[in-house]
C-alpha cells in the first residue's frame, strides 16, 4: 500500500467542496493542520490533538456543504475544476 500525505488527502476532499468552502479559513486551517501532522515532529499526544482538530475542521466543512445531487451540472463543474487543478499542479 502506497503511503500518501495527509495534506494530499485533505486537498482531495477540499476539491469536492464548493469554492467558498474550499477557500475558507476553516479549509486553510485544515491544510495547516495536515502539514503539521505530515511533519510528525511532535509527540504522539500532540499529534493526536492535531488529528482531532483536523477531523473537526473537515466535519464542519462537510456540514456546511450543500447536499450533493448525483449527475447534475454541479458534479460536472466540480469534475472539470478538479481536472484543471490537477493539471495545474502537475506543471
Amino acid at each position: 500500500m502506497q503511503s500518501r500525505s495527509v495534506r494530499s488527502a485533505v486537498e482531495m476532499q477540499l476539491d469536492e467542496l464548493p469554492d467558498d468552502l474550499a477557500q475558507s479559513p476553516t479549509a486553510a486551517s485544515a491544510l495547516r493542520l495536515a502539514d503539521s501532522i505530515d511533519l510528525g515532529v511532535e509527540t504522539y499526544r500532540f499529534q493526536s490533538a492535531l488529528v482531532a482538530q483536523l477531523r473537526e475542521c473537515m466535519a464542519e466543512l462537510r456540514e456546511m456543504a450543500p447536499a450533493k445531487v448525483e449527475g447534475d451540472t454541479v458534479d460536472e463543474l466540480a469534475e472539470q475544476r478538479t481536472a484543471r487543478r490537477k493539471a495545474a499542479s502537475a506543471g
